[in-house]
């Protein structure tokens, strides 16, 4: 919402966060570069809006057949996934039924372990009960800008808030809300 607005962030990513980024983004050109050996027609397309939902997304990667969003995480994080046996990040599968919309495919979220190169891979189709979420998600976003007003904060307190260039105006909100309940 407030990206949105053009508000400028209130929390800028640190160094390190820009540098994690950095080595995701490489990792993901290298895993593309291989599929592109395999699969000629991979691409990867631009920003792209679903007009129905006035959303704009970029999948990281489009095959003749499905939608590829990939994300690269460190092995702790990546192992103890697995371990849990929780699946997928819920964001990341959300980000990608976008993609899938966008292209009217299915899709695969790839999981690439950075310090070891393990893959996990997680396959979605279009009628995946997390388009009902993401369907939710996207109407809340477009309720809250037609009344421009902005949602409920739900990343505070939580490890979402480092990633959010907003975070110290989502905290100042959502203790705005709290003190005057």
């Amino acid at each position: 919402y407030f990206s949105r607005k053009g508000i400028t962030p209130t929390h800028p990513l640190d160094a390190r966060t820009l540098r994690i980024f950095s080595v995701g983004n490489t990792f993901e050109k290298w895993l593309f570069d291989i599929i592109k050996k395999k699969h000629p027609e991979a691409r990867q397309p631009e920003t792209m809006t679903i007009k129905e939902w006035d959303v704009r997304v970029r999948p990281d990667v489009e095959l003749e057949g499905e939608v590829l969003e990939i994300k690269t995480v460190h092995s702790q994080k990546f192992h103890w996934m697995l371990k849990k046996n929780e699946g997928a990040d819920k964001h990341y599968l959300m980000q990608l039924y976008c993609g899938m919309k966008a292209l009217n495919k299915p899709g695969r979220l790839v999981y690439l372990s950075k310090d070891d190169l393990v893959i996990a891979e997680f396959v979605l189709k279009l009628d995946d009960p997390i388009k009902d979420e993401v369907e939710a998600e996207v109407k809340l976003l477009n309720d809250s800008w037609a009344e421009q007003k902005p949602p409920a904060p739900r990343c505070v307190g939580t490890w979402l808030a480092k990633y959010c260039p907003h975070a110290e105006l989502c905290k100042k909100i959502y203790n705005e809300v709290h003190t005057n309940q």
